[in-house]
């Protein structure tokens, strides 16, 4: 399994991203057009991508979006699916006290940082991250049976 930026999953998102996210969601399209530079490390993503994210506030956060919930110390004692989590360096939704959290209570979980990464970490770093999956998976039980 890989998670790639999982917000809220690893430690608490920080008080300033539970801001901006309220404050884009009551505001109108440019305010969301600067939030979503602002998650990604000051780019706007190019069409076709920023209109589904445009319609995706249009259509979807109106009617509210699920919280993330934090993984448990007892949930990661239990784990035994292999795992990789890939951070962001520069995101502003996963805080860099997750990685040490998660080494502390699950050693076992591979924590891999792209330095130069955003929330859009797997668009910042696509090759990379590509790479990354690929030979953690030919690492596991699971992807030489399937």
């Amino acid at each position: 399994m890989t998670a790639i930026e999982p917000p809220g999953s690893l430690a608490g998102i920080p008080w300033r991203t539970w801001a901006k996210m309220l404050l884009m969601l009551l505001g109108d399209e440019e305010r969301y057009l600067s939030y979503l530079s602002w998650v990604r490390g000051g780019k706007l993503p190019e069409s076709p991508a920023l209109d589904v994210l445009l319609a995706g506030k249009r259509e979807f956060a109106p009617r509210g979006t699920p919280r993330p919930e934090r993984v448990t110390t007892a949930q990661w004692r239990d784990l035994r699916t292999p795992l990789t989590v890939v951070i962001g360096g520069r995101s502003h939704f996963v805080p860099r006290r997750a990685v040490a959290a998660v080494r502390r209570t699950a050693p076992s979980v591979r924590v891999e940082v792209f330095p130069h990464a955003s929330h859009a970490a797997l668009v910042d770093e696509p090759d990379a991250i590509k790479n990354l999956v690929g030979s953690f998976m030919e690492g596991t039980d699971g992807a030489r049976h399937a």
